[in-house]
């Protein structure tokens, strides 16, 4: 008796008018906002700060219930409710479809490069991998489905994984250094453009390099204490530089004598740490013992100023600056914020920060997702932020990271979690046509080959309307990508959608629910009007 009465208490609330309207207007907010994050930030976005959220589904498990109370308090069937009936019946089977799509179903990417075989489906879900050279088997765990920065506070074999970032963008940021090499930050600009990079010789910078190539110009990074050689004015434009002592020095200051080969190449001999070294500066660095070998492990280097005369080059030294002009070698000083003009279009240097007990690297930073024309432009970066022997790394889903040493080392990775299928797609084919006159794609196709156990081989054709069909699975013509060899690899989105017939059933019968409850409603008013006349 008491549970009667609570069920029809609870049938009267849930399922009145009033709390209908209540439960609809919040499902449209979170529909409006759920579309403004979608518009601006991606799908992806929306679904993990929205969509697939358990407020979300709560709401929708609300309404479910709202509607199934309507219906129950019409009972038993009357037949001016049957269009009543029939709309909320439609209803019930629309929400079930997608709980069922929800619970059950795929969506996900599979990319195809030419020529090779693929099975492999990648979800939306990320995963933490890591593979040990001491074991054969692998460590996986799964990260959670967020929108924001995550803390993590998890630790496996000495790993304490820190934070999780799903939307990350990379920013310079200076680490102090165990070692004392040289790294900087400069902008290179005319009126036109501006390009700022950072340049080292610190081998615990790993992001960076010494060297850069903008255009015709190519950009040289060099230790500090090779600048004063490069002022000096010499006949032989070479500089010898000790690797071991950071010092450098010219032929000239130690009357070093320069010979020429048969064929006119110059050579030289330096006495060093009792043997000699020979020289070939016009060719290598580095020094050659007699049977000719290379010698890289040996401290001494040669730069010959010669062989970079003939186009466009700039040395940097942090603080100096040195270019070949005029038939001449000209070195300059720079401070921080402090502009040098360059002989070369109207550019200028300018120094924004040189240290030696610094070195860069790139951190990944939480940023909010934008999207342009249905890609995301900026922020499309997987980071996890770890913690191994008191050292902080950054996993992105580009970049894996490798702790320890050459012989005991743990390889980290950040990964989709992939689904295998039982069957396998070869592109063979890629097809793009681009607009009149410009690079823009138009349209592309995939020829794939799909190779399953039962049916063998079929060739198909996927492109915009006209997706694949197989086993269950929907593929359609996603995106595309240049590979290596210039060729083009396709991307085909795959969907398995197991409430599909029952979303489409209940749209249906909530389209003839609504024709048949406006008619009944219809009839009646038109009968009471009749009456009343």
């Amino acid at each position: 008796m008491e549970f009667a009465r609570l069920y029809h208490k609870a049938e009267n609330s849930l399922g009145s008018l009033k709390f209908a309207v209540i439960i609809i207007m919040v499902f449209t907010i979170f529909m409006i906002a759920g579309t403004f994050a979608e518009s601006y930030y991606g799908t992806e976005f929306a679904n993990r700060l929205i969509y697939k959220k358990w407020p979300f589904m709560v709401i929708q498990l609300v309404m479910f219930i709202s509607i199934l109370m309507a219906t129950f308090k019409r009972f038993p069937l009357r037949k001016p409710f049957y269009g009543f009936y029939s709309l909320h019946l439609g209803l019930l089977l629309t929400f079930s479809g997608s709980f069922i799509t929800y619970y059950s179903g795929i969506d996900g990417n599979v990319t195809l490069l030419p020529g090779i075989p693929s099975r492999s489906i990648e979800l939306p879900k990320d995963q933490i991998k890591l593979n040990f050279s001491s074991e054969q088997k692998s460590f996986v765990m799964d990260l959670p489905d967020v929108a924001t920065t995550k803390k993590l506070n998890i630790e496996y074999k000495g790993i304490k994984f820190r934070n999780f970032l799903p939307y990350s963008e990379n920013v310079t940021a200076w680490i102090p250094s165990k070692q004392n090499f040289l790294s900087a930050n400069y902008t290179l600009s005319n009126a036109m453009v501006a390009q700022n990079f950072t340049l080292t010789n610190s081998p615990e910078a790993k992001d960076f390099q010494s060297t850069l190539s903008l255009g015709p110009l190519s950009i040289h990074f060099l230790p500090d204490v090779l600048q004063p050689c490069f002022a000096k004015e010499t006949k032989s434009k070479l500089i010898i530089w000790n690797a071991n002592t950071q010092n450098c020095f010219t032929p000239e200051d130690y009357k070093i004598e320069i010979k020429e080969t048969s064929k006119g190449n110059r050579f030289l001999v330096i006495p060093h740490n009792g043997a000699l070294v020979s020289f070939f500066p016009d060719f290598s660095p580095w020094p050659v013992n007699e049977n000719f070998e290379i010698q890289r492990e040996n401290p001494l280097k040669i730069f010959s100023k010669k062989i970079f005369e003939s186009s466009p080059h700039l040395f940097l030294f942090g603080h100096g600056v040195s270019y070949f002009e005029d038939d001449n070698w000209v070195s300059e000083k720079i401070k921080v914020d402090e502009s040098l003009s360059l002989p070369w279009m109207g550019f200028e240097i300018t120094l924004h920060r040189a240290e030696k007990t610094f070195y860069p690297i790139l951190r990944p930073n939480p940023i909010l997702p934008i999207q342009k024309n249905s890609e995301i432009i900026k922020g499309n970066q997987r980071a996890v932020e770890l913690e191994y022997k008191g050292d902080t790394y950054y996993v992105t889903d580009s970049k894996p990271v490798i702790l320890g040493t050459d012989n005991d080392w743990i390889k980290v990775s950040l990964q989709k979690q992939k689904l295998e299928l039982p069957f396998e797609f070869l592109l063979t084919n890629f097809k793009m046509d681009t607009d009149p006159g410009t690079n823009n794609p138009a349209s592309y196709e995939s020829f794939v080959q799909l190779f399953s156990g039962n049916e063998g081989s079929k060739n198909h054709h996927i492109f915009m309307n006209n997706p694949l069909k197989h086993a269950g699975f929907t593929f359609y013509q996603a995106s595309y990508f240049k590979t290596e060899n210039s060729g083009y690899g396709s991307v085909l989105s795959a969907n398995y959608d197991p409430g599909r017939p029952i979303k489409y059933l209940g749209s249906l019968i909530l389209i003839l629910g609504t024709m048949w409850h406006y008619l009944i409603r219809r009839k009646k008013k038109a009968a009471f009007f009749s009456k009343g006349s």
